[in-house]
């Protein structure tokens, strides 16, 4: 089809180069084009048509002119033989003179003359007419040859116009097809568009859990080195750092611990002491009170 569409153009003599363009725009012109082509065929023949009725016309003006000429012929003959015969057959009268006689040589010679030059009209007209016929031969011909071209051309334009329906209802299920296409495809943007904001809001949510676990692990490692470095111990060097740390701390604790059941023992015993301190004070002072109290009581006795 498409190389028919290029065909086609090359055979209207288009102007313009041929792209690989919209062929239905190309198809359009070409119809275009052909219309064109077709009228001025047409405007063509009409003027074969005013051409060969102007022939016809000339033609039977001139037939009728060498009718007329013929007639005149005719009678001019038929005036030259009856001047003659007249001249020939009847004796001359003793009234002719020479003068009548020179006047009707003149006048013979004058119809000769005239009937000499009647003749080659006539034979103009007679080749006048065989040239119009033969125009006219030639414009039938040509008006032959325009009438095969246009219903040649006439043939490709209607193969044109179906090959165009067939092509316009192609591109017309193309469109739809397109359209179907672009809505489905429309529709699954729109679902992969909503599946790529929850996956980059997913992707933020994990990127922002790993960068909390990361800082979280920065931390326990710097908490680790701290506490490997109080506890003494290099990190870098450790074979299992966590398990070296977790042993000096249970260690650590453990001791803790005993200091503190120590401590607690011994706060214990320092209690029950003061305790024993505070009872054995307490009666010492009760014992100390009622010494005075009977001193005091001597003494008031002696002085009453």
């Amino acid at each position: 089809l498409v190389d028919l569409i290029c065909r086609l153009a090359l055979a209207a003599k288009f102007e313009e180069p041929i792209g690989q363009g919209d062929y239905e725009i190309l198809g359009e012109t070409l119809l275009v084009r052909i219309s064109q082509l077709q009228q001025s065929d047409t405007e063509k023949q009409a003027k074969q048509r005013l051409q060969i009725s102007r022939l016809q016309r000339e033609l039977h003006q001139a037939k009728e002119r060498s009718e007329s000429l013929e007639l005149q012929i005719s009678i001019l003959r038929r005036r030259l033989s009856e001047a003659q015969e007249h001249r020939f057959q009847t004796n001359t009268p003793a009234s002719h003179t020479p003068t009548t006689l020179a006047a009707s040589e003149k006048e013979r010679n004058r119809l000769a003359k005239q009937l000499q030059q009647t003749r080659e009209d006539a034979d103009k007209l007679r080749e006048e007419i065989v040239l119009l016929k033969a125009r006219l031969l030639e414009s039938s011909h040509d008006k032959i040859s325009h009438s095969k071209t246009l219903r040649a051309t006439q043939t490709r334009l209607d193969e044109m116009n179906r090959t165009y329906e067939e092509q316009k209802q192609n591109n017309r299920k193309m469109q739809l097809e397109l359209e179907h296409y672009k809505k489905r495809s429309s529709t699954e943007v729109g679902k992969l568009q909503e599946q790529i904001e929850q996956l980059q809001q997913e992707l933020r949510s994990i990127t922002e859990a790993l960068e909390a676990s990361r800082r979280s692990e920065e931390q326990l490692l710097d908490f680790r080195a701290l506490i490997a470095r109080h506890l003494g111990l290099d990190c870098e060097h450790l074979s299992v750092p966590d398990y070296e740390i977790l042993v000096q701390v249970d260690r650590l604790v453990t001791a803790h611990q005993a200091e503190v059941n120590n401590f607690i023992t011994t706060e214990k015993a320092l209690q029950m002491v003061h305790n024993n301190y505070m009872a054995g004070k307490s009666a010492k002072m009760k014992y100390i009170g009622w010494q005075k109290f009977e001193i005091c009581a001597r003494n008031m006795h002696v002085l009453c």
